[in-house]
């Protein structure tokens, strides 16, 4: 018989960063890379400690130290008891995404994990948690999950211009932008190749020969779990369309505004990715040219991200981080189009220096804030067989 046996190690704060390794041995985690050596840096700055954790290293208990930043080697050690795991990866790939989840539920079940699971992480579970909520429900576009070609184009009928979504995916990628145009639909994406370009298909007025071919697209792209949204007239800023990011960190005062970050798509770019081309700005600048009362505007953005940082603060547990995504229309109407609970640093670059500093210099406090809240005691789980 097994029974669970849990012990105690006291020590430093540790903070253990959960994500993909690849086998690129200059960048052997990938675009995470170099926050991943920002945070070992300033965590050591700040007598944090940050080991690495990679699909199959719980179940080994083992992890990654970073030996020498420059240039970086790391050493696989035993795996410490710690203060605080951040899932730092959106996705994992097919291969390793059973075992992702498994082991990021043992952290959970340890009381380590302050990110959200894998399962709780799609784009229609996201959106399906704000819906619950009567205030963050009323800042949402329409939004429909569809699981088969029959239902997504039912679910397009009913917009004159929606964006149709993969329900797991990352930097805008198979986004497309649907609109009707003389009873005809028009699907408008971003090729992702070394050239980047924008590819358009129509599907004619006819209703059977635009579904008979609807239908070969769907197939053609793969498609599963998709979400249809209703596409919103984004403000246009200096001759384009703006979005915003909003990066939330928790602190032992509360959730707090890190940083404020202005989207603009560029050359008709179906998303305003940055993956995709698209350039970012400070979110003060773009809004106080914008707007006369642009002080209320971002008042009401910030209290929007808080009230979406809290409600799934109730949802999901403590958490360190988020990044919820704003619209604005030109006259100032606001909505929430999606919530990241890995938010990426990449655009905070364009931004002073400092910010993207202060944002990972926030994590590593919230990590020794966490430790210190447990008196420096580390909680970990283990398994024991006993026989009578």
């Amino acid at each position: 018989m097994k029974a669970k046996m849990t012990s105690w190690s006291t020590g430093n704060a540790t903070l253990g960063v959960y994500l993909e390794k690849t086998g690129n041995s200059k960048r052997p985690f990938g675009e995470q890379t170099q926050l991943v050596l920002d945070l070992i840096e300033i965590g050591r700055e700040r007598d944090v400690e940050v080991y690495i954790l990679y699909p199959g290293c719980v179940t080994a208990q083992t992890a990654l130290y970073c030996e020498r930043l420059r240039p970086a080697l790391f050493k696989e050690v035993a795996m410490p008891n710690f203060s605080v795991v951040l899932r730092r990866s959106g996705f994992f790939h097919r291969s390793r995404f059973v075992l992702a989840k498994r082991e990021l539920q043992k952290l959970r079940e340890d009381q380590c994990l302050h990110t959200l699971l894998v399962e709780e992480s799609d784009k229609w579970t996201l959106v399906h948690l704000l819906q619950q909520d009567k205030q963050t429900a009323q800042l949402l576009p329409e939004t429909e999950c569809v699981s088969s070609a029959r239902e997504a184009w039912a679910a397009l009928t009913h917009f004159s211009k929606a964006y149709l979504k993969p329900r797991r995916s990352a930097q805008g990628l198979g986004v497309f932008r649907c609109q009707w145009k003389n009873r005809q639909l028009f699907l408008t994406w971003d090729e992702r190749t070394s050239t980047p370009s924008l590819r358009q298909v129509s599907f004619p007025g006819h209703q059977d020969l635009a579904y008979g071919k609807w239908l070969k697209f769907w197939s053609t792209y793969k498609f599963q779990d998709a979400l249809v949204q209703e596409a919103i007239p984004l403000l246009e800023w200096r001759g384009g369309p703006v979005d915003f990011r909003w990066l939330m960190i928790q602190s032992s005062a509360g959730p707090q505004v890190v940083a404020r970050v202005a989207r603009r798509g560029e050359g008709g770019q179906v998303t305003t990715n940055l993956h995709s081309g698209a350039r970012a700005f400070p979110a003060e600048q773009v809004i106080r040219e914008s707007f006369t009362k642009s002080e209320r505007v971002l008042e009401e953005i910030d209290k929007a991200a808080l009230l979406v940082f809290e409600m799934f603060q109730k949802q999901s547990g403590p958490f360190a981080e988020l990044g919820v995504d704003f619209a604005l229309s030109n006259h100032g109407k606001l909505y929430v189009l999606e919530v990241n609970p890995t938010p990426g640093r990449r655009m905070l670059r364009a931004l002073d220096k400092h910010t993207r500093q202060l944002s990972l210099v926030k994590l590593i406090e919230y990590v020794k804030e966490v430790n210190d809240e447990t008196g420096g005691l580390h909680q970990s789980a283990s398994t024991q067989t006993n026989s009578k």
